[in-house]
C-alpha cells in the first residue's frame, strides 16, 4: 500500500508547534547469547527488554504519561538497518551473536534523560523471547527547531510504502501538544484533509 501527498507547509507547521521541544534518539544494541525464535513483530521483545532491564524505571513519566499523546516511540529490532518483521512466509529465527538494534526516540523538553540513560548498567537480560546482551550505544538530542526532511518546493512529494498491515490511528493525527490538540478539535471535518497529514508528520518527528 502507497501512499502520496503534498508536504510544503510541513517545514513551518513543525517549527511552530514543537519550538521547545527536543527530540532524544536512544539507540541500543542486543545480542542474542542463544539462537532465538521471535514474534511477527519484534516491538514485542523490545517492550520485554526495557521491562525486564531496568529502562522502564527511568523511562516510567514518558512511558506513564497521562497525555492524549503519549511522548515516546519504541522501535522493533533491526539488523543491518532493516526492521525485522515476519512476512508468513516462515518462523523468524536469529542466530546466537547476532548484532540487533533498537530505538526510543522520546519528544520533551528536557535533557536529563542523557544521564539518566548514560548511568544505567545493562548487560544480560532475560525475556520469553531469549536471553540478550543489551549495551547502549548512542544518545542523540535534537532541537525540533531544527529538524527538516528537505523538501522545497510546491511539487514537493515523498512517498510511504506500508511493509505490514497499518492501522492509522486517530491518536497520531494531531502533534503531541495541548494547545495544538485543543485548536484541532474545533476544526470542523469537512476542513480536514485525507489521507491527514498530521497524523504522518507526527509519527515520523516520533522516530
Amino acid at each position: 500500500m502507497n501512499t502520496s501527498f503534498n508536504v510544503v507547509y510541513l517545514h513551518y507547521v513543525l517549527r511552530w508547534c514543537f519550538l521547545e521541544y527536543n527530540v532524544t534518539r536512544i539507540k541500543f544494541i542486543a545480542v542474542p547469547t542463544h539462537d532465538v525464535v521471535l514474534p511477527p513483530f519484534t516491538s514485542k521483545v523490545v517492550k520485554s527488554i526495557i521491562i525486564r532491564s531496568g529502562l522502564a524505571d527511568v523511562l516510567e513519566p514518558y512511558l506513564s504519561s497521562k497525555s492524549r499523546f503519549k511522548p515516546i516511540t519504541l522501535t522493533p529490532l533491526y539488523r543491518d538497518g532493516k526492521p525485522l518483521f515476519s512476512t508468513g512466509s516462515g518462523i523468524l529465527t536469529i542466530s546466537v551473536a547476532s548484532r540487533l538494534e533498537f530505538y526510543v526516540t522520546i519528544v520533551n523538553a528536557d535533557t536529563s534523560i542523557y544521564d539518566k540513560v548514560s548511568s544505567l548498567k545493562l548487560g544480560i537480560v532475560r525475556v520469553n523471547y531469549g536471553e540478550f546482551l543489551v549495551v547502549l550505544d548512542s544518545i542523540e538530542i535534537t532541537s525540533i527547531d531544527s529538524l527538516s526532511i528537505g523538501l522545497r518546493g510546491k511539487d514537493a512529494y515523498f512517498r510511504i510504502d506500508f511493509l505490514t498491515p497499518v492501522l492509522l490511528s486517530s491518536k497520531l493525527m494531531t502533534p503531541p501538544v495541548d494547545r495544538i490538540v485543543r485548536r484541532a478539535r474545533r476544526i470542523e471535518p469537512m476542513h480536514i484533509l485525507v489521507p491527514r497529514p498530521s497524523y504522518i508528520f507526527n509519527y515520523l518527528v516520533r522516530l
